[in-house]
C-alpha cells in the first residue's frame, strides 16, 4: 500500500501543467487593421449567442471588438506556441466582412438601380441603409440557376454581418443576404471564440485533404487568453482537447529567411505550395517537385507571408519574410 501512495503521488506530480506563454495585446497599426475583420467575425459570433443588448447593434461597440482584437494578436505575439505558423493560415483563410453580398428578384425596384451600377433606388428607407455604412456597388450578376442576380457591395466599415444581413432579408425581393464568400481551397480553416468566467478562449482549426468534400483531416488547438494577455494552449481542460501535430511534412528545407527575391526548396516528395499574404490572397502558386525548386518573387512587396506547402494527406506552413530595400 505504501508504494502504490508513493507511486500515486510521484505520477500526480510528474504530470506538468500547461504552460503559460508570456505575450502581448498590442499590435502595430498594420497588424491591427488586418486583424480587424476577423475580430469582427468572431465578436458577432459570439454577441450572437448571448443575451447582450449590443447583439442587436449594426454597428459593434469598440470594448467588444477590442477585447477579441487583442485576444487575436495575443496569440499572434506567442510566437513559441506550437503550430504557430499554422495559426495564421487558419486567421488568413477567414471570410472578408466588408463585403455584402444580396440575391435579388430581378423584377424589383432594387434591381432597376442597380443593374445600372446605379447605388441609391428611390426608396427612403433603403436608401438611408446605403447611405449611412457607406455602400458601394462592385458587381452585378444575373444567375439563371437562383433566378435572380447577385449583387455584391463594399464598404470600408466593419458591421456585425448577422445584423446587417436581416436587416437587408426584411426589404421584399431579397431572397439572401451573406458576406461569406465561398473558399475552394484545398485547405479549409476556422476560428471560433468564447468566454468563461472572463477568460477569453479562442478555438483554431485546420482542415487539409478534398476540403471541398469537407476535408479528410483537422486539427484543433485550443487557446485561453488572460486579462495580462498572456496565453495558454489548454491540454487537460475537459472542454479543450489539444490535438498534436500529425501528418505535417518534416522532409523540407527552405533558405534563406528572410530572402531578397528567391526563395530555395528542397523536398523530398512531389508537393502544391501557395504562398499567403496575412490578409487571406493567394499571391503565387505551384508545384514542388524532388530535389531543389527555386520560386522567384520578383513582385511581391517586402513584407511577411506565409508559405503553405500540402500534398492530399499532409501539409507544413512556414512564416517567410521578404526583406523590403
Amino acid at each position: 500500500m505504501k508504494k502504490l501512495i508513493t507511486l500515486i503521488f510521484v505520477l500526480l506530480y510528474s504530470i506538468s501543467p500547461a504552460q503559460i506563454i508570456p505575450s502581448s495585446c498590442d499590435g502595430s497599426p498594420d497588424l491591427l487593421n488586418i486583424y480587424k475583420p476577423e475580430a469582427t467575425r468572431l465578436t458577432s459570433n459570439w454577441l450572437k449567442t448571448t443575451q447582450s443588448p449590443d447583439n442587436s447593434l449594426v454597428i459593434i461597440p469598440d470594448i467588444q471588438l477590442d477585447s477579441v482584437l487583442g485576444a487575436l494578436v495575443a496569440v499572434f505575439n506567442a510566437t513559441s506556441l506550437p503550430g504557430h505558423d499554422t495559426l495564421l493560415v487558419c486567421h488568413s483563410r477567414t471570410p472578408q466582412l466588408h463585403n455584402l453580398v444580396l440575391l435579388i428578384d430581378t423584377t424589383t425596384i432594387w434591381n432597376i438601380s442597380w443593374s445600372q451600377d446605379i447605388l441609391l433606388t428611390g426608396d427612403a428607407t433603403m436608401d438611408s441603409i446605403i447611405v449611412m455604412y457607406d455602400f458601394s456597388i462592385i458587381d452585378y450578376v444575373i444567375d439563371l440557376e437562383y433566378g435572380g442576380a447577385f449583387v455584391e457591395f463594399y464598404t470600408p466599415q466593419l458591421l456585425n454581418p448577422y445584423v446587417l444581413t436581416n436587416l437587408f432579408l426584411n426589404f421584399s425581393g431579397i431572397e439572401m443576404a451573406f458576406t461569406s464568400p465561398f473558399n475552394s481551397a484545398p485547405h479549409s480553416s476556422s476560428i471560433n471564440y468564447k468566454t468563461e468566467d472572463g477568460i477569453r478562449k479562442l478555438t483554431y482549426s485546420f482542415g487539409w485533404g478534398d476540403c471541398i468534400a469537407g476535408c479528410i483531416h483537422w486539427k484543433h488547438w485550443n487557446i485561453k487568453v488572460y486579462n495580462d494577455c498572456s496565453v495558454e494552449l489548454v491540454g487537460h481542460d475537459p472542454d479543450y482537447t489539444y490535438v498534436s501535430d500529425f501528418n505535417k511534412i518534416e522532409t523540407i528545407n527552405l533558405s534563406p529567411n528572410p530572402f531578397n527575391d528567391l526563395i530555395v526548396i528542397e523536398t523530398k516528395n512531389n508537393y502544391n505550395y501557395d504562398i499567403i499574404s496575412l490578409t487571406g490572397i493567394t499571391l503565387i502558386k505551384g508545384e514542388l517537385f524532388v530535389g531543389e525548386n527555386i520560386i522567384e518573387t520578383n513582385d511581391l512587396p517586402g513584407g511577411v507571408y506565409v508559405i503553405y506547402i500540402y500534398d492530399s494527406k499532409s501539409y507544413s506552413t512556414y512564416v517567410i519574410i521578404k526583406r523590403d530595400f
